[in-house]
């Protein structure tokens, strides 16, 4: 009978579902129907909407909100089921929960599955990912941009786990826009009374997580304790199309993310980004704080450092590290725009998690030739990783030092420092 009114939530047709109106000791399952047409479905609204005034004990619901009903009626029926025994019904409820739009009494939801996607005590990375995606049937082929996935009660100490789904995740579908939308809310046992702080991010999934890995790694065991983050990973329209069918309801999300009463502060962990910051700014209630402008803070103000500036080809175009370095008198060098389109294609491969070690050797032949461009004026002494990807293309920086001569400044790093500090 559930399986039954789960299917019913695919139909095309003109759902309806009624129940009793008054309160149950025991909640059963609405009746539900579907009608091909438009005259069938107002004739079966007609005959529910007869024999619940004959009755009185009637409520009907139709489209969108028998959608809601269904969903929550078989929630109400399936909390009187030993959990171990519904436990693949509830992971399936929710999973579809997620998919209806507009879903207002979702909250109610996340709590009473919070339990249940949470990994458990006995659960490995690769067990729980794979749970995961099985329960909101994330494969290959399937766009899944319109999807939401919220991730309650998230402990501090397995956001492993939570990097590895996004790992699993790029795999399966490598178009970034193309991957669903993760609301994850980290809390640490004692973070009842801490200021929550917001995580803007969804252009670069795996280096977000990254990022929170790092950061949370800074902390102590009982700083973890306290820990209250929420990450809202949504990945951006990017094309013309992508904008105009999807581009509102991403807006809607950031601004209901950025709406939180319990978020303070709210950081992009994003350098390209940072181009559109004051319009960022505005669409998070004025919460979000300036990665790029910290970064330049730390960089050394010595006369005779020279950095060259990596990053993805948005950030060349408008200059974006270039700008604020010439502001603070600090000496820099850039990659041609050839170059640039070279580093934005390696870029997303890394997002893609499709990296090869030929990329890598390019990245090196960009540096050495800037190297060989800069000897007439100030050498190039560090290198600036404008883009949090890069560091997915050096891994270990040992080697650039060896190979280069150069000291290296990575943005993911000082990004998680920022983070843990606050």
């Amino acid at each position: 009978m559930i399986a039954e009114r789960l299917r019913h939530l695919h139909t095309s047709g003109y759902l309806i579902a009624w129940s009793p109106l008054q309160k149950q000791e025991s909640p059963r399952l609405c009746r539900v129907a579907i009608c091909r047409s438009f005259v069938t479905g107002w004739f079966v609204i007609l005959l529910a909407w007869v024999h619940s005034r004959l009755s009185g004990q009637l409520k009907i619901y139709v489209g969108l909100e028998a959608k809601k009903h269904i969903v929550l009626n078989i929630c109400d029926y399936l909390k009187q089921m030993p959990c171990r025994e519904s436990l693949p019904l509830k992971n399936r409820v929710f999973a579809l929960a997620g998919k209806i739009e507009g879903c207002r009494r979702f909250e109610k939801l996340q709590e009473l599955f919070s339990t249940l996607l949470s990994p458990y005590d006995d659960e490995t990375a690769e067990d729980w990912t794979r749970r995961i995606i099985d329960t909101f049937e994330i494969k290959k082929g399937i766009k899944s941009a319109s999807m939401t996935m919220t991730l309650v009660d998230f402990p501090p100490s397995k956001i492993a786990f939570y990097q590895n789904l996004q790992r699993e995740i790029a795999k399966i579908i490598p178009e970034e826009s193309q991957r669903p939308t993760i609301d994850l809310r980290i809390r640490g046992m004692r973070a009842r009374r801490v200021k929550t702080v917001g995580i803007l991010g969804g252009m670069g999934p795996i280096s977000d997580s990254e990022i929170i890995e790092m950061a949370l790694r800074r902390l102590t065991g009982e700083e973890r304790e306290k820990v209250s983050l929420d990450l809202y990973s949504s990945p951006p329209p990017r094309t013309l199309c992508e904008k105009l069918s999807r581009g509102l309801r991403y807006l809607g999300g950031v601004r209901a993310f950025a709406s939180r009463p319990d978020i303070g502060k709210i950081y992009l962990t994003s350098n390209s980004a940072h181009v559109s910051f004051l319009a960022w700014k505005s669409r998070c209630c004025g919460k979000l704080l300036n990665l790029v402008d910290e970064v330049v803070e730390k960089l050394p103000k010595d006369f005779h450092e020279c950095y060259l500036i990596l990053g993805t080809k948005e950030a060349f175009d408008h200059q974006l590290y270039q700008k604020k370095l010439a502001l603070k008198n600090i000496c820099f060098a850039q990659v041609s725009e050839e170059e640039s389109r070279e580093v934005q294609r390696i870029i997303q491969q890394a997002k893609e998690c499709r990296l090869r070690p030929s990329d890598r050797q390019s990245c090196l032949e960009i540096i050495r030739a800037c190297q060989s461009r800069q000897e007439s004026g100030s050498p190039i002494t560090h290198l600036l990783l404008g883009c949090t990807e890069l560091s997915m293309v050096f891994e270990r920086f040992g080697f650039l030092q060896r190979e280069c001569g150069l000291k290296v400044v990575d943005t993911k790093n000082i990004f998680a420092e920022i983070i843990a500090r606050v």
